[in-house]
């Protein structure tokens, strides 16, 4: 009897175990907790990091789940920082802020978004560091470029619905062409008094002109021709959320993780329909360190090494972590931009 209670007792703890129970570490000697090697031990968080060696880190103050875009115009090397937050179900709040070469706010912008059918404003999106195009209002303005506010209107190219068919689609292979962007909007054009009908409008920048225009025609669809406007601005190379999810993300050489602190060792069971697929994973910490210029930022932050019976049997390396982190500078500036489990930090020398 004693042995049949043992045999049930030490199967029960195996289940449960599987099941996301802590376990203990494996045997094998790479997935064994050591001691930190005494060079990392006076390693800080990030926040806890104002300056270092010939340099200053400031976290660029966001407001909770803030969205954070970036662009650089390439003349006057004024970087423009787009912060998006939203007020409520139907409303986001855009600040924009421009950045001179040494990192100083010196203008900003704001400008609140409604979604709602009968008060839609649209959407101002960043253009090269030059403008801000507002598709579905057709307008723009060269705020980024020069401060200047002024909403100016597309030109209107076949508003009246006048060209044929033919026309039109000759016009458009032409805009396709020559364009230096391009993009769609939609329009709803009420018919009849039951029914509105959805039309794509073409908008279109030119550079031999300098100007944005708008072009109209019932034949136009909505196609994948040109550089379009919309999109996620960043002047962090394939750092975006997509790039990478599909691992197409390459972090910058200059920022590396010399040592991965393993701390607490957990499995578990993900169920499914066919049974269940074991996870396994090393929550600890990270030692990093960032290049600048002759200097180094030098700093420690939690993260997770994971893996599961479909991809082998040894956990991803430490490198792997370096997804959550990006930088970004150029000659012209006296300044860097460093991001950290998406928040933006500025560095500058003293």
């Amino acid at each position: 009897m004693n042995l049949i209670i043992s045999f049930f007792t030490i199967s029960a703890l195996s289940v449960l175990a599987g099941c996301g129970y802590q376990d203990s570490p494996p045997l094998f000697s790479s997935e064994k907790i050591e001691k930190l090697p005494t060079e990392f031990v006076d390693y800080k968080y990030i926040d806890e990091i104002t300056e270092f060696e010939n340099y200053t880190i400031e976290k660029f103050k966001t407001p909770p789940r803030a969205t954070v875009e970036h662009s650089i115009n390439k003349v006057t090397n004024n970087v423009i920082i787009k912060v998006a937050t939203d007020i409520d179900n139907s409303t986001r709040l855009y600040e924009l802020y421009k950045l001179d070469t040494s990192g100083n706010i010196i203008d900003r912008r704001q400008f609140t978004r409604s979604f709602l059918a009968k008060e839609n404003t649209g959407n101002e999106e960043m253009v090269d560091g030059v403008f801000l195009v507002n598709k579905e209002k057709a307008y723009y303005s060269t705020w980024p470029f020069n401060g200047d506010n002024t909403k100016k209107p597309f030109i209107p190219v076949n508003q009246e619905l006048t060209w044929s068919t033919e026309q039109v689609d000759a016009y458009y292979k032409e805009v396709v062409r020559k364009s230096a962007r391009l993009d769609d909007v939609a329009a709803w054009e009420k018919i009849s008094p039951q029914e509105n009908k959805r039309r794509i409008r073409k908008i279109y920048y030119l550079n031999s002109t300098s100007e944005w225009y708008i072009l109209y025609g019932n034949s136009l669809k909505s196609d994948y021709s040109g550089k379009r406007i919309s999109g996620f601005n960043t002047l962090f190379t394939d750092f975006t959320d997509t790039e990478r999810s599909f691992g197409r993300y390459v972090p910058p050489n200059n920022i590396t993780i010399p040592y991965f602190e393993r701390q607490t060792y957990s499995k578990f069971c993900a169920s499914d329909q066919v049974g269940c697929h074991m996870s396994y994973s090393w929550d600890g910490v990270g030692y990093y360190q960032v290049t600048v210029g002759e200097s180094s930022l030098k700093f420690k932050n939690k993260g997770s090494l994971s893996r599961t019976d479909f991809k082998g049997e040894t956990f991803p390396p430490k490198e792997s972590l370096l997804v959550d982190f990006a930088y970004y500078t150029n000659p012209n500036l006296k300044y860097s931009l460093f991001s950290a489990n998406e928040h933006l930090y500025i560095i500058k020398r003293k």
